[in-house]
């Protein structure tokens, strides 16, 4: 018996749900996908909880719950600091001074 499509995700096209989601923030929000393994990779490398929720009675589709951080990379490309999404400006300048100086 083979898989079912989307593996049990229903028939949503996954392309035109992140470009309607970019088009919301007016291209200020850069969106990307892949394949399971590229998004597997990118989570991991970038530490990002998730969960998957199944659909509810009455719903269609599903959720993904994930983690909201701000992601500082150094030049290198690595993740130097994370920061929460609603911390105040000056604590996000005032780590991302502290990050420049540990580097040299």
């Amino acid at each position: 018996m083979q898989a079912p499509p989307h593996h049990g995700h229903g028939e949503l096209d996954r392309i035109a749900a992140m470009r309607a989601l970019a088009k919301k923030f007016d291209g200020r929000l850069v969106v990307a996908t892949g394949t399971r393994a590229q998004l597997n990779a990118a989570t991991q490398a970038f530490n990002v909880a998730r969960e998957h929720i199944p659909p509810r009675p009455g719903e269609m589709g599903h959720s993904i719950n994930h983690s909201s951080l701000i992601y500082v990379l150094a030049p290198d490309t690595r993740v130097a600091g994370y920061a929460m999404h609603d911390q105040p400006s000056v604590a996000l300048e005032d780590m991302i001074r502290h990050l420049a100086r540990r580097r040299g």
